[in-house]
């Protein structure tokens, strides 16, 4: 009886080892048989990291506090940060930046025109070739944004990778 409750579940663990990664390891006992040879499916293909129409996350362009520093001082780059509007409060803000939380930031750069942007930003909506820095609060949630702003066809985006926990250490006096 136990063996025969259980058999449906562990022919289909079988089934999807199978399918995903070639021979069943107990195709002897089970009997199946792989007539199908998709490439093999590894964990990273399940993480939200992975998002097919953008370059892996290796290939994202990331700044650091000394470039950060320097580029903000250019009023032609858009800086965003993308966490919730207490954290702001709570630790404080970078300069020149506007919060957009992550949440929100697909649905403001695809769908907001360019005068709703910058009635409630107070900035001019960036356009898809506008230099763009993206950060949070240490260059998690920043990255998504920017692989975000990628898949909308953003093309010169970058993430402040230390983000507001480096700034703030650095910048304390």
């Amino acid at each position: 009886m136990f063996r025969t409750s259980l058999n449906p579940c562990l022919n289909g663990i079988r089934q999807l080892i199978n399918m995903f990664n070639g021979p069943c390891p107990f195709s002897r006992v089970c009997g199946l048989v792989n007539t199908f040879k998709p490439r093999y499916i590894s964990a990273y293909d399940f993480t939200s990291r992975k998002l097919s129409s953008c370059p892996a996350p290796s290939n994202l362009v990331k700044v650091h506090f000394d470039e950060f520093q320097n580029l903000i001082k250019d009023c032609n780059i858009t800086v965003i940060d993308v966490r919730q509007p207490e954290e702001l409060v709570e630790h404080g803000a970078l300069p020149r930046a506007i919060n957009i939380p992550l949440g929100d930031i697909e649905d403001v750069l695809k769908n907001l025109s360019d005068d709703q942007f910058l009635k409630k930003y107070g900035h001019k909506k960036p356009q898809k070739n506008s230099p763009i820095i993206f950060s949070c609060r240490s260059g998690i949630r920043s990255e998504k944004a920017q692989i975000a702003a990628l898949k909308l066809n953003f093309t010169n985006v970058k993430n402040y990778l230390g983000g507001w926990t480096e700034w703030a250490e650095k910048t304390k006096k």
